[in-house]
């Protein structure tokens, strides 16, 4: 309901009520004086002719009658009408049982009302006994309560009629005042209007409530942006899809690693884009459409020489009926970066195989060495040589068994290992003195150059380090080739220690594989040139 229609409906009630009040009394005091003053005129009139008739005795009725505007009766002791001036006494009844004659004969005088058959109307009977003994009776017609009701109604109308019209203007425009008033609140300050002191409770509600959402908008601000600063920093690649098949979030990580640029819809939200613009796969339109339809899955893709792990699942809310559960609202996409776990687990695989390899290979020599010569079919001249194999391939196996133990330690990060102050100069000197026999027999020059450099190291893994690098660059050089270890500090404090040889070589396509353990780059080479092929993978990992 419109404020203008409840004002004007509460001020017509208000005039309305007043109205019918006012008429209510005003009615009952004008018919109050009214009556007063009918019976009054009633008695004045009635005295005065029992006075002419005691003053002049018998006086000429007719006469009388016709001089007062009131009915004058005169009745004889016996009821009889004697005269009338209204009508004819012969023609009418017997009055002796009128309240009012019985009344006037009993004790002088006589009162009574009687409603006519005519709505509205009511007659006023007087009666006085004269000296004659008949009854003087004088009669007045009135109006009644009612009748004076419905003589005042037109009236009654017309100013109804004119005080709802009043009422009506008066509603609109205290309508428009008010509504005027409150069309200039400030809604964002509201204490700064100036308006109505009763609509104070509300404005210092509003202010409350705006300040309660500023801070709770803010809060919801802060936490979208530190929702998308993390999503769009993150390392891993986020995609939110939409059921109808359009991109609604992508962070800066998915728009490098499928190469596209994400273009959002500022007004809308969301984007125009599909998500057949990141990728079009067909695993992983099909892993998309298998996420739409409910069923989460991970799939494995390639892309940019990197291998990753989309998982897809269906983002949908919990509602009460069956139906309504299995309806999706979008789809999110977690792009992880698994190539080096893949690597990982690749070299696991290789290094499961060739310690198996590596470890039949000397097993399967030691044994049949062993079963030659247990069978007696061995030249006694040969003996010698398969006790000599035997013993090599031993002691290869321990040499293998031992790396691996080795590289275990290092790859679990085993605790405790003790740290001291050393001269790492002082160690590839050790090194070099341990290795110039074996670079003497592959006819290698050793050299070693550098100063003394103190630090805080693990002195049996610096030297480990060391010596491998320095054996691997003998075992694969040339005759008459050279390898130059150096010792020495730069500009920044730092110790460099650097192998050098003018070997073989590593071919460049294989230089990124020399620390994976058992790698061989010429894996014929490998028994000719002895070692575990786990040197330098310990390397890395001291």
């Amino acid at each position: 309901m419109k404020l203008s229609s409840k004002i004007f409906a509460g001020i017509a009630a208000i005039t309305l009520a007043i109205m019918l009040i006012t008429t209510v009394i005003v009615t009952g005091l004008l018919y109050g004086i009214l009556t007063a003053e009918t019976k009054r005129m009633l008695r004045d009139d009635a005295a005065f002719i029992s006075s002419v008739e005691s003053e002049y005795g018998d006086i000429d009725f007719s006469r009388v009658g016709s001089m007062i505007r009131n009915r004058l009766t005169i009745v004889a002791p016996d009821g009889t009408v004697k005269y009338d001036s209204y009508g004819s006494s012969a023609d009418m009844e017997n009055h002796a049982d009128r309240p009012e004659i019985m009344e006037a004969f009993e004790s002088g005088t006589g009162e009574d009302t009687r409603v006519s058959s005519t709505f509205g109307k009511e007659t006023y009977y007087y009666a006085l006994r004269l000296q004659s003994g008949d009854v003087l009776r004088i009669a007045c017609e009135v109006s009644s309560v009612f009748g004076l009701v419905a003589s005042a109604m037109p009236g009654i109308l017309f100013s109804i009629i004119v005080l709802l019209a009043a009422a009506l203007a008066f509603a609109g425009a205290l309508t428009r005042s008010i509504t005027s008033s409150i069309n200039k609140i400030d809604l964002d300050d509201p204490l700064s209007t100036e308006t109505y002191e009763e609509l104070s409770p509300l404005l210092i509600r509003i202010d409350v409530q705006n300040k309660e959402m500023i801070e709770q908008l803010s809060a919801v601000y802060e936490a979208q942006r530190e929702n998308e600063f993390i999503t769009q920093h993150m390392n891993d690649g986020l995609i939110i899809v939409g059921t109808d098949g359009r991109l609604i979030s992508v962070n800066k990580a998915a728009e490098k690693i499928f190469n596209f640029t994400y273009v959002p819809n500022k007004r809308s939200g969301g984007s125009s884009q599909t998500y057949l613009s990141v990728c079009r796969d067909k695993n992983f339109r099909k892993a998309i459409e298998n996420a739409m339809s409910g069923v989460s899955q991970d799939i494995t893709i390639e892309r940019g020489g990197k291998t990753y792990r989309i998982s897809l699942s269906s983002v949908a809310r919990d509602f009460s009926s069956e139906k309504e559960k299995s309806r999706v609202y979008a789809v999110l996409l977690f792009v992880h970066d698994i190539t080096e776990k893949e690597a990982a687990e690749r070299i696991r695989r290789e290094f499961s195989a060739n310690v198996s390899h590596e470890l039949k290979t000397p097993l399967t020599s030691i044994m049949g060495c062993s079963e030659i010569m247990k069978a007696g079919i061995a030249k006694p001249e040969d003996a010698p040589r398969f006790l000599n194999q035997i013993n090599s391939e031993a002691k290869r196996l321990l040499a293998l068994i031992d790396d691996i133990i080795r590289l275990s330690s290092l790859d679990e990060g085993a605790g405790g290992i003790e740290m001291t102050d050393t001269d790492i100069f002082s160690v590839a000197r050790d090194v070099v003195s341990e290795l110039e026999i074996k670079a003497s027999e592959h006819g290698v020059s050793l050299e070693l150059d550098g100063s003394s450099r103190r630090l805080k190291v693990n002195e049996s893994l610096i030297h480990e380090m060391i010596f491998n690098l320095c054996d691997n660059a003998i075992r694969y050089n040339n005759k008459g080739g050279f390898v130059r270890l150096e010792v020495k500090g730069d500009d920044s404090g730092r110790t460099l220690i650097s192998v050098k040889d003018n070997g073989i070589g590593i071919p460049k396509s294989e230089q990124k594989r020399i620390f994976e353990r058992f790698y061989r780059v010429d894996k014929s080479h490998s028994r000719e040139t002895g070692g575990t092929g786990l040197g330098l993978s310990i390397v890395k990992h001291a």
